[in-house]
């Protein structure tokens, strides 16, 4: 599994927060107007999803190394069904809301069978609309992790094309060109 590509994700939605955007008594404003940008990761698995809310959707899969683009429906298919396998966390670390910014931390260090490979987090972060929400649970060949960050500009959606390592020039092509990037 990529987890450098996991946390770039979170760090373009970091870069992306607005200090200026923020709603009264802590609460997180709506989503900001731009680009979705979601991944799966599991095994030898990768979904990328990156739509726009002009209505620019690109979508591509990568098995093993080989990558292809599949139709954005597909893709929310894979996506939903695998976001079903993470259980929640048992136990909240932290918990943080101010100024229009929220962060909450959750996670535990195994499953209920003692099994320390199956821990599982959710880290949860909004600025001013922009937001990523990282799920993991596992490692190793059993790890997964999912993320969705909200309110990306252009360039960070190109980033996170064109930084994702196993996606193939060609595919990374087509995605950028359906996203008019």
């Amino acid at each position: 599994m990529n987890w450098k590509m996991i946390f770039a994700a979170a760090a373009v939605t970091l870069a992306a927060c607005n200090e200026g955007a923020h709603g009264p008594k802590g609460a997180p404003e709506a989503a900001a107007p731009g680009y979705t940008l979601d991944v799966f990761a599991r095994n030898n698995e990768q979904i990328y999803l990156i739509s726009h809310d002009g209505g620019r959707v690109a979508a591509a899969r990568v098995v093993d190394k080989h990558s292809e683009i599949i139709q954005p429906a597909e893709a929310h298919q894979i996506l939903d069904a695998r976001q079903a396998e993470f259980r929640a966390p048992e136990h909240q670390a932290v918990n943080v809301q101010a100024g229009g910014f929220s962060l909450s931390i959750s996670g535990d260090g195994d499953d209920k069978t003692g099994d320390a490979k199956n821990g599982s987090a959710h880290i949860e972060l909004n600025s001013g609309g922009h937001g990523v929400s990282i799920d993991a649970q596992g490692n190793d060949a059993d790890g997964r992790a999912r993320v969705h960050v909200t309110g990306a500009d252009e360039q960070s959606a190109r980033s996170f094309i064109n930084d994702a390592d196993d996606l193939s020039p060609e595919v990374k092509t087509e995605m950028l060109h359906t996203l008019g990037l």
